[in-house]
């Protein structure tokens, strides 16, 4: 929601100002009730955070959901690899600008799919930083995303034979 209708503080959807009070939020859960669950989440203890990774505070809810659409993901044999975009609006290290496209501000996350949009794998794009392994990082980003994507299905079905679809730009210099 934050990332929609943006308000100063995040006390105000609960608020009485026309200009910030949000009907959605003010009906789904009492302030204090969010502001007590708020404050008690925690994915990982921020003493020990990756200063390279600029998604080390979730890192580990990728990792989750990551190993959960693989466990649950059904059988194809084509795949694509492709860059989506989650819109957000405030501001963060890792929001992108797109000039030109749908979803012009966001976070852009590579996705691996099914022929079906099913998706089977994700990866959280942070620029220059982004987390390669390092048996792929000779090959550079691009390259090294789709074959964590291939090692990731490969865990799961190791003898099935598999195709990929990718789309690549050329940009021609003059």
């Amino acid at each position: 929601m934050s990332g929609f209708v943006v308000v100063p503080r995040r006390r105000l959807y609960w608020g009485q100002d026309k200009n910030a009070h949000n009907e959605v939020v003010a009906e789904s859960i009492t302030r204090d009730k969010f502001d007590f669950i708020l404050s008690h989440i925690h994915v990982v203890d921020n003493e020990n955070l990756d200063p390279k990774d600029k998604f080390a505070k979730v890192r580990p809810l990728f990792a989750k959901l990551k190993s959960k659409l693989l466990e649950h993901a059904p059988f194809e044999e084509g795949h694509s690899v492709d860059e989506a975009m989650v819109p957000y609006y405030v501001k963060h290290g890792c929001k992108q600008f797109l000039h030109g496209k749908p979803i012009r501000y966001g976070y852009k996350i590579w996705v691996g799919a099914t022929r079906l949009c099913y998706v089977v794998w994700l990866k959280p794009y942070q620029g220059a930083s982004t987390n390669i392994s390092e048996a792929y990082a000779e090959y550079g980003l691009g390259a090294g995303v789709v074959l964590e994507f291939v090692d990731a299905l490969r865990s799961k079905l190791a003898r099935i034979k598999f195709h990929f679809f990718l789309i690549i730009f050329l940009h021609q210099c003059h």
